[in-house]
């Protein structure tokens, strides 16, 4: 169970990477092995929701609304691939200092879209997590600047609007449990905005950082 979890979040993991834009421009041009590839890459997402069916959010609008996700990436919607598009992609440098991976904020806010049959509105949120060493985190130890392994990144995921703190926060530690990875993702609801939120100040946004 816990590997074929694993195994799926990796193949989400390099799908998030292909970017929108660039998939939904190539699709009509793509070869049918490509096709099916990003089929599949949509339908280990799906896999992935489908495990979180017998939890404690298995009726929460988030789910719902990632599910909507996975219909718009099996069917091409361009909201959809924008949602994916505007999260960050990894990049490199780690080891050169370089631990913030920022999304395209201002695609991820204007993304609003309407879902009649489920009685939906799907907007963008633009969130910025913060990774932390799980071992330390249980252990209230301080980092050590001077390990690599103990260094915390930031990075930008665009999410459903419906995703708030206490789920995506669940379903963080949902993963580090069932995955056994070394690292948590932390949401803070004030490291996230949508339309219409209204604004932080900018000595709030950074004790948030320093927390």
């Amino acid at each position: 169970m816990r590997r074929a979890l694993f195994f799926k979040v990796i193949f989400f993991t390099i799908f998030l990477q292909l970017g929108g834009e660039s998939l939904q421009k190539e699709w009509k041009q793509t070869s049918s092995i490509q096709k099916i590839g990003a089929e599949v890459s949509a339908g280990l997402l799906d896999d992935f929701l489908d495990s979180l069916k017998n939890s404690s959010l298995s009726k929460d609008p988030c789910l719902l609304q990632l599910n909507l996700l996975v219909q718009g990436l099996e069917d091409s919607e361009i909201w959809a691939l924008k949602m994916v598009d505007a999260s960050a992609k990894f990049s490199s440098g780690i080891l050169e200092g370089n631990i913030m991976f920022v999304g395209s904020y201002d695609e991820c806010l204007k993304i609003n879209s309407v879902d009649n049959l489920h009685n939906h509105t799907v907007k963008g949120k633009y969130c910025t997590t913060i990774v932390n060493n799980v071992e330390h985190q249980n252990k209230g130890e301080l980092l050590d600047k001077d390990s690599m392994q103990d260094i915390r990144m930031t990075y930008g995921v665009c999410i459903p609007a419906a995703c708030t703190e206490d789920v995506l926060n669940e379903l963080a530690q949902y993963l580090t449990e069932i995955l056994d990875i070394p690292f948590h993702f932390h949401f803070y609801e004030d490291l996230c905005d949508y339309k219409d939120k209204n604004q932080l100040s900018l000595a709030t946004i950074i004790s948030l950082f320093l927390l």
